[in-house]
């Protein structure tokens, strides 16, 4: 995932969706069929999942809920990382 915080939104773009761990499998579980066209890479960088979700009939808040718990378990496992790199920082600066 990239550093900006993402926030999973009905305005959030596709291009965003997949820079998140795990979003390929769960757009898969919503049968998102714009994963498979060959427009999309044009179309991802300003089609929303709002749009998506009208355009096809998917259940948008249960997309929107599932890549929410993707992402903050994205920023949990980030965190938990930060600290311990942290640590270990302190405990070779201790020794030196």
């Amino acid at each position: 995932m990239t550093k900006q915080k993402v926030t999973i939104t009905p305005q959030t773009t596709l291009a965003q969706v997949l820079q998140i761990p795990g979003a390929l499998e769960v757009l898969q579980k919503y049968a998102v069929p714009c994963i498979v066209c060959p427009l999309a890479g044009a179309e991802m960088y300003y089609l929303t999942l709002e749009a998506i979700a009208k355009a096809y009939g998917l259940d948008l808040q249960g997309l929107l809920k599932e890549l929410e718990k993707l992402v903050s378990k994205a920023r949990s496992a980030a965190q938990v990382h930060s600290k311990a790199g942290s640590k270990a920082r302190s405990k070779s600066q201790l020794k030196s």
